[in-house]
């Protein structure tokens, strides 16, 4: 109902002001190695807990391709056709790291109030649902640095997207 209002009236959220092209981009850093470097190179390090979502699921066939006779992985089933299933689909959960935390890499002159582009989002977020049974994770998104944590444009009653292929 809200969003209604707001598209009769033309009103533009403080996201949708922003031009994705105008802002900065915040990189994550999934490894302590990575973290590292960034330290390295003078950035600040914002920590934050990597907790799997239960909602988040892919699913994965290994096929022996019938031509080249590699392996190669798929999660589509229209391209089961196209080899030797030698192993058959399976749901599981995609890890974006090992450790239980990683980091966004933020310039030192970050400002609280500053809006980034956020390349790869740490928490699992729901973006979407495949028609094919995935549920994908949000990878990027704009957000807002507070000075302490980061404000993303992002509302769970909006992750109704279905992909298609």
């Amino acid at each position: 109902m809200i969003k209604s209002i707001k598209n009769i009236f033309g009103l533009k959220s403080e996201f949708e002001r922003l031009q994705w092209n105008d802002l900065r981009v915040i990189r994550t850093a999934w490894t302590v190695e990575d973290m590292n470097e960034a330290i390295e190179k003078g950035f600040n390090l914002h920590f934050v807990d990597y907790v799997q979502n239960p909602k988040i699921h892919s699913k994965l066939m290994l096929l022996k391709d019938a031509v080249t006779g590699k392996l190669k992985t798929t999660s589509d089933f229209r391209l089961k056709n196209n080899g030797d299933v030698l192993v058959k689909f399976y749901h599981y959960y995609p890890l974006k790291t090992t450790l239980p935390f990683a980091a966004y890499i933020l310039p030192s002159d970050a400002q609280a109030g500053e809006y980034f582009v956020i390349s790869h989002v740490i928490e699992d977020l729901v973006e979407g649902h495949w028609n094919q049974g995935d549920v994908l994770p949000l990878v990027m998104c704009k957000a807002k640095w507070t000075g302490e944590k980061f404000i993303y444009d992002y509302d769970p009653k909006d992750t109704k997207k279905t992909f298609i292929g």
